[in-house]
């Protein structure tokens, strides 16, 4: 009796061990399943949220590349259209430009060809140092200044040569480099010699 008692209580303690094994390995197995499936959830919203940046990000693409055709639709239009604008503009003019670079480059045969198109029957490019001095300009009706606007102020060339010419104006080389601008330049260069015979400085 006491063998079989022992027996029993050993296979009852058995019993119950393996069935907490079993019950704790299942546990295991359910949460590892769980851990799964909201791993392959999270790895499906990742997916959805690349397509959809995908999506946004190609219809950016596409609408940067409207722009870019708009703009280079827009810099041909410019460049037709300058000749006609700035054609004849300040006709038989003389223009005077002065400027404070050691060395102009190819804005020589820019400036050039600018005020030739516009009219201007002669054109003298020289360093602000070596400026002629008063009486010999009187045959010059502008008098402009490539540089930067602080520059120009600096040298007070409205004060010295406000009365050698009918307007004095700076221009910048970002004026200079966008065909745009320079249109709009030539435009209030000449509205300016037709509404007032004063000195126009800018």
């Amino acid at each position: 009796m006491v063998i079989d008692l022992r027996y029993q209580i050993v296979t009852t303690v058995i019993i119950f061990l393996t069935l907490g094994i079993g019950i704790l390995i299942g546990s295991s197995m359910v949460g590892k399943q769980g851990i799964v499936t909201e791993q392959q959830k999270m790895i499906n919203r990742l997916e959805n949220d690349f397509d959809h940046l995908r999506r946004k990000n190609n219809r950016f693409q596409q609408k940067i590349i409207s722009l870019q055709e708009k703009i280079e639709d827009n810099q041909q239009f410019q460049q037709e259209l300058f000749p006609v604008v700035v054609d004849g503009i300040i006709n038989d003019e003389t223009v005077l430009v002065v400027h404070n670079k050691s060395n102009l480059g190819d804005k020589v045969d820019k400036l050039n060809s600018i005020f030739k198109l516009a009219g201007s029957k002669r054109i003298t490019i020289k360093p602000i140092d070596s400026l002629p001095k008063k009486v010999t300009l009187d045959s010059y009706n502008y008098l402009i200044y490539l540089g930067s606007k602080e520059k120009f102020a600096d040298k007070e060339l409205q004060k010295e040569y406000n009365n050698n010419f009918k307007k004095i104006k700076y221009l910048s080389d970002d004026i200079l480099g966008s065909k745009q601008k320079l249109m709009k330049y030539f435009l209030k260069l000449s509205g300016n010699l037709s509404q007032t015979g004063s000195v126009q400085i800018e």
